[in-house]
């Protein structure tokens, strides 16, 4: 994710993909709601790039980046007003999710929620 040159969210740098739940808000997880708009309906395999404008993004407030546990690292702020670029690359199903898929129920319907990973 960038607002204009400055990268606020590189999870390829990282090596490690957002995990977030759809619709929670206030935001948690880091993504704004632009940024859910433009990933609804990718699937596996899928690569997307999205520019959110402001409105649909952290607005006038902006967002100040803080440590997570999963992230402890994650530092910085987005600008209040600013346009956001995203670009999405949604991992394909691998054999090993598609059986985890096939033999756990509970783990299958968990994913037919709105949950979603961002790599």
């Amino acid at each position: 994710g960038t607002t204009g040159s400055e990268v606020f969210e590189d999870t390829q740098k990282r090596g490690k993909p957002i995990v977030f739940v759809s619709g929670s808000r206030p935001f948690t997880g880091g993504l704004c709601i632009g940024a859910e708009e433009g990933l609804a309906g990718m699937r596996g395999g899928g690569r997307r790039r999205v520019t959110v404008p402001a409105d649909r993004g952290f607005g006038e407030s902006g967002a100040v980046l803080r440590p997570t546990e999963h992230v402890p690292e994650k530092r910085g702020s987005i600008p209040k007003n600013a346009e956001l670029t995203y670009t999405f690359h949604v991992p394909p199903r691998t054999s090993k999710l598609s059986e985890a898929l096939a033999t756990d129920r509970s783990f299958s319907e968990d994913l037919q929620g709105p949950k979603f990973g961002v790599g």
